[in-house]
């Protein structure tokens, strides 16, 4: 019995030692609900690697919200290769009527001077509305065609069918989704009406009269429960659209990056590299054995 309370006593130590190596001395751990590891950071800038890695903790009511600095989008989760975010601009909406606000049609978003990469594993393109086409360019100076879907509705038939969403997976009935291609830093999201053939539906009021599309992780769609919840839900703040953001460090594979020692990231003694799979960059982890925070000195602690 006693050195199985050594034992715990042991391994409770280490595990607060690890997790205080979770950011550099004198900088915040957390904002609100979420907790901060380096190299994100709050604050002074020696607390985060470089710009792109800022977060944003501002005060709203009696609570702390942390928001991406690079383009303020609500922060609602990370982990050591992954930023989940809402509020970023990856909605659009047309031909709206009966008061659904409308927006412009093309949505632009460029990440190409962060650390971050659309997840094309997490996110999709969805898209609500009839005669559609939702599709997304690279945003480059000749926006080749990367992805895109069409939802056609038959007149008539189809639309009694639209309710059947009940917060599952696109049916193909009034929607249609597409996947993110791999490596996309920078894209441009438009919708645009089709105008068919006789026995398709032209001139309709579903989902308020609005086509919408939005690039999300999933979520937006399963919480939609009947055809008017569409464009409640984007003017809800809390159910607004959220996406999935890959991150790494640096424009460089692990093998370059490792030639420049004053740059390199993985810089706990007991850590490895390994290549970005979506995107340029690298991560880095502690070795099999230890844990803690690979990309600060003595971060990784023996377990």
């Amino acid at each position: 019995m006693k050195w199985i309370c050594l034992w715990l006593v042991v391994f409770v130590y280490t595990v607060v030692v690890a997790e205080n190596k979770a950011v550099k001395p004198g900088c915040r751990a957390e904002c609100g609900e979420l907790s901060i590891s380096y190299p994100f950071g709050i604050g002074r800038k020696e607390c985060y690697r470089d710009k792109g890695f800022e977060i944003l903790c501002n005060k709203n009511g009696t609570t702390f919200v942390p928001y991406l600095g690079i383009n303020h989008a609500q922060v609602l989760n990370l982990s050591d290769n992954q930023v989940y975010v809402r509020g970023w601009s990856n909605a659009t909406i047309t031909n709206c009527s009966n008061g659904a606000q409308a927006s412009d049609s093309l949505v632009v978003a460029n990440l190409s001077s962060s650390p971050f990469t659309i997840s094309y594993t997490q996110n999709k393109i969805s898209a609500f509305g009839c005669n559609i086409l939702a599709y997304i360019t690279n945003s480059s100076i000749d926006q080749n065609y990367v992805s895109g879907c069409v939802s056609l509705c038959r007149r008539n038939s189809a639309m009694n069918n639209l309710d059947t969403l009940n917060g599952s997976a696109c049916n193909g009935i009034g929607c249609c989704t597409a996947r993110i291609p791999s490596g996309l830093k920078a894209f441009e999201l438009q919708v645009t009406k089709i105008y068919t053939q006789t026995e398709f539906s032209r001139d309709t009021d579903h989902f308020n009269g609005c086509s919408i599309a939005v690039i999300e992780d999933g979520q937006f769609s399963s919480k939609l429960d009947k055809r008017t919840s569409v464009t409640s839900a984007l003017n809800n703040p809390e159910s607004r659209p959220s996406i999935v953001l890959d991150w790494a460090i640096g424009e460089h594979k692990c093998k370059e990056a490792e030639q420049n020692a004053a740059t390199f990231g993985c810089i706990s003694k007991n850590s490895t590299c390994f290549d970005s799979d979506n995107g340029p960059g690298y991560r880095c982890q502690c070795l099999e054995g230890y844990q803690g925070n690979p990309y600060l000195i003595d971060g990784c602690q023996g377990i």
